[in-house]
């Protein structure tokens, strides 16, 4: 899925999806993303921790753990303007470090197609070991930064209610 990324000041400032096929108009297709949005998006507190405190040549060996705390997934939903704008964490691997991005997202329906749109772009790690963990920052385009794993999870948090609110057209007339 190739996603067109908006950079400013070298960070990662917006990653929106390819336009995705839909049946139906753009009110029936808002409905479904409101509810997909809130079947596959998680917002959920999120730990972390250092060991800076500890000093690297002491025989402590404590973690200094935080959490960010979890929020609400809907933010507005305008069924009639068919846009619905939800918050986001998900959890991911790069590079063997365990890692949790969050964003702000925007699915964004017309007549037969629609498009989500991430903001807000942040990254946690979720251990740094001996290096102060400031929680989420901003994303980095720099080699290192890990830019390239945030844009691999976006992509498949935006997949994930793509799949939903295509499934869910396909679903609506079951009868069971």
């Amino acid at each position: 899925m190739g996603c067109p990324i908006t950079w400013s000041a070298e960070y990662m400032t917006e990653l929106e999806s390819t336009v995705f096929p839909a049946e139906g108009t753009s009110q029936e297709i808002a409905k479904r993303a409101k509810t997909c949005a809130l079947e596959v998006l998680v917002t959920d507190e999120v730990a972390y921790s250092d060991s800076a405190s500890q000093g690297m040549f002491t025989n402590s060996s404590q973690d200094t753990s935080a959490s960010a705390g979890g929020s609400s997934i809907l933010l507005d939903v305008d069924i009639e303007a068919g846009k619905v704008i939800a918050n986001s964490r998900f959890d991911f691997t790069d590079k063997m470090i365990k890692k949790n991005v969050q964003s702000r997202v925007a699915i964004m329906a017309r007549d037969e197609r629609f498009k989500i749109r991430h903001t807000n772009i942040k990254q946690l790690q979720k251990s740094t070991g001996y290096a102060k963990n400031s929680g989420y920052t901003k994303v980095g385009i720099w080699w290192g930064s890990g830019h390239k794993g945030v844009t691999y999870a976006l992509n498949s948090v935006s997949q994930n209610l793509a799949n939903c609110i295509q499934r869910a057209a396909a679903t609506e007339d079951d009868d069971w």
